[in-house]
């Protein structure tokens, strides 16, 4: 909880007691308690605090309290802007983060640290070691893969999950499931990254596993809401959505960008259950003939082989 986080730190950094940050404030002690416990804390409040702690008035209480500096923060955004600025995937992400730096640089610096990555506060001076030779420092190194590959999968959910034929309602529901989607993808990045990458910074292997894990349960409720809601509204499943969690990321950037619309009759059995019932045994029908074509393309090679001896 961020508000709880920031309170903390005032407590920790000013040496204040609950009873003190109170009347620094002008509310009672309980009133902290529950800010601390998770109530919202309001903008005026939040303001106050940052002031109070020394730090920039932010959006995000943890990056402020990561940042310290404006001046940090500055130069911290005008490293990650030159990084963004030479993905190669993900054109609407490097558009995202341009518009709003500290956001998506905060959730990348949040999401490695939290997998125990170490990361000095201090922006870094350059993204090179050596600049003649294009030899990347290692923090560099890992975000750059970070981000393109959480591009690729960006891409994908642009072209795939923006859909064209919802009405109004639809549009709706799909518009905060899609969008969640969008950040959740950032943890399945991390499953087709090097792992050498993320050692390299001090990532632990098991919290990149749980890390990896969580992500991918929330991607599968996302893309079951999905598919849930395009059924209620009587809109065809056009593609297997699940294909987010089966394929890697490249494989999915490059049909984004390389073909219209993924229609694999292969679908997996996650997209079936939203299908018709008369798609589906026209699925399987097609599926029980090409395994009965295999078989038969076997036995004739199995064939052709003996007599060839």
């Amino acid at each position: 909880m961020p508000d709880q986080n920031l309170i903390d730190y005032i407590i920790k950094k000013k040496k204040l007691s609950q009873s003190d940050l109170a009347k620094e404030l002008g509310v009672s002690r309980a009133q902290i308690t529950k800010w601390k416990s998770g109530e919202r804390l309001p903008s005026e409040r939040r303001s106050q605090l940052l002031k109070l702690a020394g730090l920039m008035d932010s959006v995000s209480e943890d990056w402020a309290i990561f940042a310290q500096s404006e001046d940090n923060a500055v130069a911290w955004c005008n490293y990650f802007l030159e990084l963004i600025g030479n993905i190669e995937w993900g054109f609407s992400l490097r558009d995202l983060c341009r518009d709003c730096p500290e956001l998506y640089l905060w959730h990348a610096l949040e999401s490695l640290m939290n997998m125990g990555a170490h990361i000095e506060p201090t922006a870094p001076q350059s993204h090179w070691i050596n600049e003649e030779e294009g030899e990347r420092t290692t923090l560099s190194a890992c975000l750059f893969e970070y981000l393109d590959t959480w591009g690729q999968l960006h891409d994908w959910i642009d072209e795939v999950l923006e859909f064209d034929d919802v009405n109004d309602d639809a549009e709706y529901e799909l518009f905060d499931v899609v969008g969640d989607l969008r950040w959740v993808a950032s943890g399945l990045a991390i499953e087709d990254m090097e792992p050498s990458s993320l050692s390299a910074i001090g990532c632990e292997s098991s919290k990149i596993r749980t890390h990896i894990e969580k992500c991918r349960e929330d991607a599968a409720k996302r893309l079951t809401a999905v598919c849930t809601i395009r059924t209620k509204h009587g809109l065809p499943i056009t593609a297997d959505y699940f294909h987010l969690l089966t394929l890697p990321a490249i494989e999915l950037a490059e049909v984004s960008w390389f073909a219209p619309k993924p229609e694999s009759r292969h679908l997996g059995e996650a997209i079936k259950a939203f299908l018709p019932y008369a798609e589906r045994e026209l699925i399987t029908f097609q599926e029980y003939h090409a395994m009965m074509l295999r078989q038969i393309d076997t036995k004739l090679d199995q064939v052709l082989a003996a007599l060839n001896k």
